[in-house]
């Protein structure tokens, strides 16, 4: 009888401290969280030319920088792109077709920079 309390009592402070690991992990803040996209969207990010674009010489799931103008976009509200909307961006007279993956309210004629991931189309994971 004297071995079952004490196994219960183990089991309760195993628990406890289980319980008390959990619940004392700081929180990440939704800033926290945004920053900690944002450099990984940075990381590795290059500027390719249309001339590698053409040629078919991005290496694919590769990390791209564009900065140009939104000319275009499929999204019903022209001035509320969001997520999951498509975007045509035009850089250097190049126009770039663009999904983006990521929360950001853009408008029909913003500048903005896009790093992202080339997958065929360039998935923009970060927008400035």
């Amino acid at each position: 009888m004297k071995q079952m309390k004490r196994m219960i009592v183990v089991l309760l402070i195993l628990l406890a401290a289980w319980a008390g690991v959990h619940w004392l992990q700081p929180k990440i803040s939704a800033q926290q969280e945004a920053r900690t996209e944002e450099r990984a969207a940075k990381k590795g990010a290059k500027t390719y030319t249309n001339t590698q674009f053409k040629q078919g010489r991005i290496p694919y799931r590769s990390g791209i920088k564009l900065h140009g103008q939104i000319i275009q976009t499929d999204a019903k509200n022209k001035q509320q792109i969001g997520k999951n909307d498509r975007i045509v961006l035009r850089q250097n007279g190049t126009k770039y077709q663009v999904l983006v993956a990521c929360q950001k309210s853009l408008k029909m004629n913003q500048t903005v920079t896009v790093y992202g991931t080339f997958m065929g189309l360039i998935r923009a994971d970060w927008i400035e």
